[in-house]
Parts: structure tokens; sequence; C-alpha cells
């Protein structure tokens, strides 16, 4: 079975684990450092979410929120833009 997480993120976690079994011997509250990787994981998601979110529409998603007589001018307008136009020199 394959993913798509290479060995350092299981490395990090094992770094986290040990360095907050090494801290718990001498202060309680260091269990609170298991706090570092469901923050870290909500950061990373997060940005995903946000860049998701905010990323621009397609050309087709554009033209479904117009109505028909706004399409139709749009389209004449496209059209227009199409024709070859001669200058004289």
């Amino acid at each position: 079975m394959e993913n798509d997480y290479g060995y350092s993120y299981y490395q990090d976690i094992f770094i986290v684990n040990l360095f907050t079994q090494f801290l718990v011997s001498f202060y309680r509250s260091a269990w609170y450092i298991y706090f570092v990787v469901p923050a870290y994981l909500a950061y990373a998601v997060s940005g995903d979410v946000w860049s998701y979110l905010s990323a621009p529409k397609m050309q087709g998603e554009e033209d479904s929120d117009l109505s028909a007589a706004q399409k139709a001018k749009l389209d004449k307008k496209n059209k227009k833009a199409e024709k070859t136009k001669f200058v004289k020199v």
C-alpha cells in the first residue's frame, strides 16, 4: 500500500513523541506539546482549503452566472471582435 507521505512526516511525529516523553519526566504540563501535531495539520489543511476557495473561476463557470440578455449581448460583442478590420493606409 503506497501513499503520498514521505518518511519525513513519520520522523517528525516520532521526534515530537520522544521530545514530549523526555519532558514529561520533568514537567507535568509537557503533554501539551502533543497539540503541535493537530495544530500543524490544521494549518496545512487550512492553506489547502483557502487556495481552493480563492481559485479563479473557469471560463464556463463565468457564463453560467449571466442572464439570457447578458449572454446575447456578450455573444454579439464576441462576434464583432472576431470580424476582420480593414484599415486604409
